[in-house]
């Protein structure tokens, strides 16, 4: 499937029902997140951000039948089969997505969030930064990565337990 994000939306999308997700209102959406298999469109997203979040970075993907959307300070999950939606707030700016094959590690501004393919946060590490966290190896015991602590630049190196996202 491809996943894409979109500023403005083509006319074949505009016939399809969105899910919408955000801050939602009556505007037009910060971006679109859009769904293809096999040059068939499949989902259309809306996606509203916030005004008081901040915008650093986003991702989408589709992962053990979710669309998953990083976008602010949210991460998003949009079932393909149903299109029931989960929203996790990250507490500051999304950051990255990085998948192994049975769970799903989220980097934000500051720390390393740890979710199940039912969509179940399993846990969130301590502050790792304060202006960016940044996987670098994911082991069979341990998550080990950089947090930047003083910006620009003043990143410090961390090792997490995998099982629980406590500092080893």
């Amino acid at each position: 499937m491809l996943v894409q994000f979109r500023s403005t939306i083509a006319d074949s999308w505009i016939g399809m029902e969105a899910v919408k997700i955000g801050s939602i209102s009556s505007r037009t959406p910060d971006t679109y997140v859009t769904v293809m298999d096999e040059n068939r469109p499949v989902l259309r997203v809306d996606v509203y951000g916030n005004s008081d979040e901040t915008f650093c970075f986003s991702e989408s993907t589709v992962w053990k039948g979710w669309v998953i959307i990083g976008f602010g300070h949210r991460l998003y999950f949009v079932s393909l089969s149903d299109q029931k939606t989960l929203t996790f707030y990250l507490e500051s700016y999304f950051r990255e997505l990085y998948i192994t094959r049975d769970l799903l590690f989220v980097a934000s501004a500051s720390q390393v969030f740890c979710i199940n393919p039912e969509g179940t946060l399993l846990w969130s590490s301590n502050i790792l930064g304060i202006d960016g966290v940044v996987i670098t190896k994911i082991g069979i015991e341990s998550i080990i990565g950089k947090g930047e602590w003083d910006p620009p630049g003043g990143w410090q190196p961390f090792k997490i337990n995998i099982k629980n996202g406590v500092m080893i």
